[in-house]
């Protein structure tokens, strides 16, 4: 798409989230994000990546990727971790799993995106 025509279209803020949206909801609802093992994790970070880089321009990447966290993966997570299937008290080690989990996708989607640009 030109310039123009991602701006008439509001290419990052319309058209890549309905898009995106309802793929990566198919494809996380049907898991259980406190049993998925790490690796999932960064098969999940290195595709939020590829996406990111065919949208162009490094504030749509961005805007790709704050999207995808806020509105896809922390609700996700948060959902799992608010249900009753989960007992903190009991299962500390997979909550503590999962936040790190949580915590290198992120490294790894913007921190690790900002070092392979420069």
């Amino acid at each position: 798409f030109s310039r123009e025509e991602r701006k008439s279209l509001n290419f990052e803020s319309t058209l890549v989230p309905s898009i995106v949206q309802p793929v990566l909801k198919a494809v996380t609802s049907s898991l259980n994000p406190l049993s998925i093992e790490p690796t999932w994790m960064d098969h999940l970070a290195t595709g939020i990546d590829k996406l990111c880089i065919a949208v162009g321009s490094d504030s749509e990447a961005y805007s790709l990727r704050e999207m995808t966290f806020t509105d896809i993966i922390v609700p996700w997570i948060s959902f799992a971790m608010n249900s009753s299937n989960w007992d903190p008290v009991v299962n500390v080690e997979v909550g503590l799993k999962m936040h790190e989990a949580l915590l290198t996708l992120i490294d790894k989607s913007f921190i690790g995106a900002e070092v392979e640009e420069n």
